[in-house]
């Protein structure tokens, strides 16, 4: 979080929205644009976190939990969700750095962006919900 902080303080400098993309392959892509720049980085290779035995999966444009038991559907690499939010609310989420969280993880929704920071211990987290301006279909 601490490496994201840095990147999205210098993208605070050239615009007020943030584009979030992400794909069930593991691809996060956080840009700014202007008319005069844009500003890209890519996280590679993230995970795709396991709530107890429930697989935690992101379904567009929402978020679905398979049943206990049964195995989850199989992941398409090519589904995305693209969403835009206010840059400065992103970046205070990325605060949280300093409580040394043990996970992070992000779902993208229809309305609004959902973090759970997890800490320490299993029953120990902050939930943050940071409001979409819009969302962009493929």
């Amino acid at each position: 979080l601490t490496k994201m902080r840095s990147v999205i303080e210098r993208m605070k400098n050239l615009s007020d929205d943030l584009y979030i993309e992400a794909n069930m392959d593991g691809a996060l892509t956080l840009s700014a644009e202007t008319d005069m720049a844009f500003m890209r980085t890519k996280y590679i290779s993230l995970g795709h976190p396991q709530i107890g035995k429930i697989p935690c999966l992101l379904e567009i444009p929402q978020l679905t939990l398979s049943a206990e038991g049964r195995s989850p559907p199989k992941r398409d690499p090519d589904t995305k969700a693209k969403v835009i939010v206010d840059i400065k609310r992103f970046q205070r989420f990325l605060y949280s750095h300093q409580v040394n969280p043990r996970n992070v993880i992000m779902c993208l929704l229809k309305d609004c962006i959902v973090i759970h920071v997890l800490v320490g211990a299993d029953d120990l987290y902050l939930t943050y919900y940071i409001p979409t301006k819009t969302i962009e279909d493929d």
